[in-house]
């Protein structure tokens, strides 16, 4: 397994993200049998448009990714598999999208998903909080979304001097960090 965020591959001088795209995807290749991630694939791969180093970071990943096919040799038995993750794929260069062969849609998730989110985020916590109602305030908010409430919430009650984590402040925390 093979992983990259867009502040490792992602640079200003012209040709450099092309390389270090080009040397993520012969990192992989040489571990074949290989997962190769990359997180935030919009930042990495956004619609061309005359940004002369993006265009060519995402030429580097369009040449890289028809090369996938081309593994020789004993690596032939061993393949080179690219997963790409994204909260915008609508962002991502179409000719990059047009080379994946299976896109999943994860939801966002719902009420009693959210509840059990917030289970495992406060689980080595002390807290009071009405998971019930903290849940319906954060409708539409992701899992990570979630997080940032519990560590706002958190650091709250650690700068209050409060023992627990209480539903008022996780719904003020959730205000304020939507607004």
């Amino acid at each position: 397994f093979v992983a990259a965020t867009p502040g490792e591959l992602r640079s200003k001088w012209l040709g450099e993200s092309a390389q270090r795209i080009r040397a993520l995807f012969q990192k992989a290749r040489s571990m074949a049998p290989c997962v190769l991630f990359i997180d935030e694939l919009d930042a990495v791969a956004p619609r061309r448009g005359g940004h002369g180093e993006v265009d060519h970071a995402v030429g580097q990943l369009l040449q890289e990714l028809d090369g996938m096919d081309g593994i020789k040799g004993d690596q032939a038995k061993a393949p080179l598999v690219f997963v790409g993750a994204s909260n915008h794929p609508g962002t991502i260069d179409p000719a990059v999208m047009s080379r994946i062969g299976l896109v999943l849609t994860i939801p966002l998730p719902g009420k009693a998903e959210r509840i059990r989110i917030l289970e495992i985020l406060l689980r080595e916590s002390a807290y009071e909080v009405n998971l019930d109602l903290v849940a319906g305030y954060a409708e539409g908010f992701s899992g990570r979304d979630l997080k940032t409430v519990v560590t706002r919430a958190s650091r709250a009650a650690f700068t209050e001097g409060r023992q627990k984590i209480t539903t008022e402040a996780v719904s003020y925390t959730h205000l304020r960090a939507h607004e």
